[in-house]
């Protein structure tokens, strides 16, 4: 069948998000082109999820907002194709609002890349209480510290296991996780945290 304009996509997701307000909620936020799909590994976390026990995938749902690109129809295939459909929603082009407001729902973000800097999207996420999910072969451990989950390898078995896991959590216990992952946030990426380590390697240089 003919694959559903942006337009169309994007107004039908966002009643989806809203209907799914009641679950376990994932983030991404990916460029939707093939090699930052691979780069990302967004197909190994959609393998990951559809690997779940029935009960916790039927209270599992992942938002996914990127930039269109040219694997747009081959990441909507592919969810159609796995069963995913009412587990996953898609944003495309997504506007600040609508980024902001899925940020506020998510319980858990995910960035499992297989190579990343410091991770911007990663802290944006952490700034909204939200804990994230990294690889370990990047630099993002020392964005989460020890606020969020860093995974020993990129596999569905891996990633499967951080979303069982929180699902288990208790609401005190996903809130403490929260409140740590804002106070990494303040304690360790604020501008005048960066400014006095500015200022200590300045005094080192003279």
């Amino acid at each position: 069948s003919t694959l559903q304009t942006v337009a169309e996509l994007n107004n039908k997701n966002k009643n989806n998000l809203k209907r799914s307000s009641k679950k376990i909620q994932l983030m991404t936020v990916c460029w939707l082109a093939k090699d930052q799909l691979m780069r990302k590994s967004i197909i190994v976390l959609l393998s990951a999820i559809k690997s779940l026990p029935g009960d916790i995938l039927r209270n599992t749902h992942l938002t996914i907002i990127g930039g269109k690109g040219d694997a747009v129809g081959e990441l909507q295939s592919f969810i159609i194709e796995a069963g995913l459909s009412p587990n996953v929603t898609l944003l495309i082009d997504a506007d600040n609002d609508t980024k902001v407001a899925a940020y506020q729902e998510t319980d858990l973000y995910f960035q499992p890349s297989t190579y990343e800097g410091f991770g911007n999207s990663v802290l944006e996420a952490m700034t909204y209480g939200t804990p994230a999910i990294v690889s370990g072969l990047t630099a993002q451990p020392e964005v989460v510290k020890d606020s969020g989950y860093v995974l020993r390898e990129i596999s569905e078995e891996c990633i499967s296991e951080v979303i069982i896991e929180n699902h288990g959590l208790t609401a005190v216990a996903r809130q403490k996780l929260r409140s740590k992952t804002l106070d990494v946030v303040l304690t360790e990426h604020s501008f005048d945290r960066r400014l006095r380590d500015f200022q200590a390697i300045m005094m080192d240089l003279k």
